[in-house]
């Protein structure tokens, strides 16, 4: 039998390395293109890197589990990781919407352009981490007669 996911440990640590780097992103963007101040957008981009690590948790897992369920694998090709991606940022961003209002306190339609902005930034990083991510830690496909070493 082969390996053809990711174990638990594997996907927090695509999801902590995932965010981390983001956030480090993103405040000092948030910081200027939101007109807040540090602090105020450090605690907004932390806030929704919970959302985020918590929607990427769950949105990977069933991501692969479709994967697995129609065409066997989850090795992605670029097309699936286009989907991904794209999938990806759509459910976040009707997560992040009422967050980035409420803490900016700006309109929802404002809230939605800031949003909608950083999701395109976002949709370019999400396909270069996970492809740097894969190239880094690839699958160990491994056949039933090879041991694993633990």
């Amino acid at each position: 039998m082969q390996k053809k996911s990711r174990d638990l440990k594997d996907r927090i640590r695509h999801t902590l390395l995932f965010e981390a780097i983001l956030v480090g992103l993103a405040t000092p963007i948030l910081t200027v293109v939101g007109n807040a101040n540090f602090q105020t957008a450090a605690v907004s981009a932390m806030s929704l890197s919970v959302i985020a690590m918590v929607w990427n948790f769950g949105f990977n897992l069933l991501f692969d589990k479709w994967m697995l369920a129609t065409i066997g694998t989850t090795t992605k090709s670029k097309t699936h990781r286009i989907y991904n991606a794209i999938f990806f940022e759509l459910g976040l961003l009707g997560l992040s919407l009422p967050v980035i209002a409420y803490a900016l306190n700006i309109s929802l339609i404002e809230a939605l352009i800031l949003d909608l902005g950083f999701a395109v930034f976002a949709l370019f990083y999400s396909y270069s981490f996970n492809y740097l991510y894969d190239k880094c830690f690839p699958l160990n496909v491994q056949s039933a007669a090879q041991p694993q070493n633990a």
